[in-house]
């Protein structure tokens, strides 16, 4: 009968400790205790990422999404309002204008409409006219200091933009193949002239010496010339 040896209240029968009726099952790995074991968190160290955290525009993928700052290109021009660095504060990467997808860091700036298409902070202007002393039209026509030309760094934008043949690439600064050596610029007669002779309080326009750099090219020699 039930009562008999090798039945169902014998040691090792389902009454027993241990076996499938009795035990739990151990919780899944939560490494950084967010909710979200570590089969599906993305991040399984940090509990600020997680599967369905706020995604916040950072340059990380909060929410394990697979995509990092997902809702902050809303014009889907590949550029975020934080930028590349997923740091906002740092505007040079930013998208100016989510709302339009012509406008952003990697755009070409169309002189005189009032619009900043490159999102460098101005719109760029056509000639020298628009520009105030001590600057000039650089490569994509936006007023920028000709103390940036030749001052030993490479000035290829987003913003400062000289790195074109137009101004030597930078004046020798940047890796371009000029045809002036360094230091110099193709000046408004296309011979090769120092740079530091545009806004050095004289009015460089080919009378006295041979550098000519008064034409609308360099905004007067950056102002030198009335």
């Amino acid at each position: 009968d039930d009562d008999t040896a090798g039945d169902d209240d014998t040691a090792g029968d389902d009454d027993t400790a241990g076996d499938d009726d009795d035990s739990t099952p151990p919780p899944p790995t939560d490494s950084d205790g967010d909710g979200d074991p570590d089969s599906s968190d993305c991040e399984p160290g940090n509990a600020a990422i997680y599967t369905g955290a706020t995604e916040v525009c950072d340059g990380v993928d909060n929410n394990c999404s697979g995509d990092a700052d997902e809702g902050f290109d809303s014009d889907g021009d590949g550029f975020t309002t934080c930028g590349a660095d997923g740091n906002a504060s740092t505007t040079a990467d930013n998208d100016c204008d989510d709302s339009a997808a012509g406008i952003n860091p990697g755009a070409t700036d169309i002189p005189d409409n009032g619009i900043d298409e490159d999102c460098d902070g101005s719109d760029a202007t056509s000639g020298g006219s628009g520009c105030t002393s001590g600057q000039t039209p650089d490569c994509n026509g936006s007023c920028r200091s000709v103390s940036a030309l030749g001052d030993g760094s490479c000035d290829s934008g987003p913003g400062t933009d000289f790195d074109c043949a137009l101004f030597n690439y930078d004046a020798g600064d940047c890796s371009g193949s000029g045809s002036c050596s360094a230091g110099d610029l193709p000046d408004c007669n296309g011979l090769c002239s120092p740079a530091i002779f545009l806004n050095d309080n004289f009015c460089d326009d080919g009378t006295s010496f041979t550098e000519d750099f008064d034409c609308a090219q360099f905004n007067s020699d950056a102002g030198d010339c009335p």
